[in-house]
């Protein structure tokens, strides 16, 4: 027992060295490259000047962190784009932690963890400001909370606590948080698992929970004519879908960009 404790503890600090130099790597080529920010990271930029519960197009989150990374360290690009690098560093850990939980192999844990820092989507994320870093980041927190709740046979109340403020922090981040919790409810209908947590008492604790965090955003938008909600309508524009064989297929390939070839072809 006590070797293979040294062998996991040995594993895991190579995996932490290898997630600092990568973020290390990122944080300085950032500063050294210092990319002019894109009009839409303009914008975020702009909102982040003064904090609310919503803004024209997106869910807080990204301002107030914007805010947050201006606050520590000025108004260079470099700095605006802090926590990109440094959310998916956290993320990478999260999915590590998870792989573990599930599997008990820590070279594999490892390996799923590393293929998500180092896919070409991910890398390219780290240079530029954009919601889906806190999505991916919450959404990863999320599976890890859903996890430990089954593994604690649904008593452990602060996984409960953990789920709610993961989804909370996912739906202020993106909208298409909901989706993951959607796909949550739906799956209790194949799952006896998922059914068991879905109907249990502490899962209505956390939908209340929920509620309450993102109920200010709710409020904003009611007082602000759901401009929030309507944009993101408006950009879904399905009174206008229209059936188109290439599409899929092109969305399919341009995917082997953003996962790589080989995370792809495992998936």
């Amino acid at each position: 027992m006590l070797n293979k404790d040294n062998t996991i503890s040995k594993v895991l600090i190579n995996a932490y060295v290898i997630v600092l130099l990568v973020l290390l790597f990122r944080l300085f080529s950032n500063f050294f490259l210092n990319f002019p920010l894109h009009y839409d990271e303009a914008q975020y930029w702009s909102w982040s000047k003064q904090i609310e519960w919503g803004y024209y197009s997106k869910p807080p989150l990204l301002a107030w962190l914007i805010n947050m990374n201006v606050f520590m360290c000025g108004d260079e690009e470099s700095c605006l784009r802090l926590f990109s690098p440094l959310m998916h560093s956290i993320t990478c850990i999260i999915i590590i932690y998870t792989g573990y939980c599930l599997l008990k192999d820590i070279n594999v844990s490892v390996f799923l963890g590393l293929i998500y820092l180092l896919m070409p989507g991910v890398t390219f994320s780290s240079f530029f400001i954009s919601t889906d870093v806190p999505l991916l980041l919450f959404s990863a927190l999320t599976a890890l909370s859903l996890i430990k709740i089954i593994q604690s046979n649904f008593k452990n109340i602060r996984y409960y606590l953990i789920f709610a403020a993961a989804i909370s922090l996912g739906i202020l981040s993106k909208y298409a948080m909901l989706y993951l919790f959607f796909s949550i409810v739906i799956s209790s209908f194949f799952s006896d698992k998922i059914k068991k947590l879905v109907l249990s008492y502490n899962f209505l604790i956390s939908l209340i929970l929920i509620i309450t965090f993102i109920s200010p955003h709710i409020i904003w938008n009611m007082k602000n004519g759901f401009v929030t909600f309507n944009h993101t309508f408006d950009n879904a524009n399905t009174s206008n879908l229209k059936i188109n064989i290439l599409e899929p297929i092109v969305f399919f390939l341009s995917q082997f960009f953003v996962f790589g070839i080989f995370p792809l072809l495992f998936i």
